[in-house]
């Protein structure tokens, strides 16, 4: 037997104009920052995670650029699509890790982190923003010395 469908005709709107960087399209509800530590010494790695949640499959979105204070320099680690939750409901979670090391010791503040979409359900344009973290830094006398080599 032979079987037809009707054809099917999609129209696919553009996005409205948007001055700045879009990271993804779809509806998100939080953007979360959290650290393994907030005390390390001048050069120990700090794992920094960003972790996005929202209604969509967010398997495809990639590593953020983060903005850092000019002490600070970042390495992209991994990222992971943990599993939902049995009882939650039907949000996704994607984290984002990243290695910080700090160059010069004292107090320094990891800047709140933005995640710009496009929202499917609001037909507009969104803004998730996470916290600022305070980190401690402890001068390294081991790290002074091999700066100055």
């Amino acid at each position: 037997y032979e079987t037809f469908s009707p054809t099917v005709q999609i129209t696919i709107d553009s996005l409205p104009a948007y001055k700045g960087t879009v990271d993804a399209v779809g509806h998100f509800t939080s953007l979360q920052a959290l650290v393994n530590q907030t005390t390390a010494k001048q050069g120990e790695g700090i794992v920094y995670t960003l972790e996005i949640t929202g209604d969509i499959a967010v398997h495809e979105l990639k590593h953020k650029e983060l903005t850092l204070p000019a002490s600070l320099t970042s390495y992209e680690s991994k990222s992971s699509t943990p599993k939902r939750n049995q009882n939650a409901t039907d949000e996704y979670r994607k984290l984002f890790e990243y290695v910080i090391q700090a160059q010069e010791p004292g107090s320094i503040i990891i800047p709140a982190q933005t995640f710009t979409f496009y929202d499917t359900q609001e037909h507009r344009y969104k803004q998730l923003t996470s916290e600022p973290i305070t980190l401690q830094i402890i001068e390294d006398a081991h790290a002074q010395t091999k700066r100055q080599e």
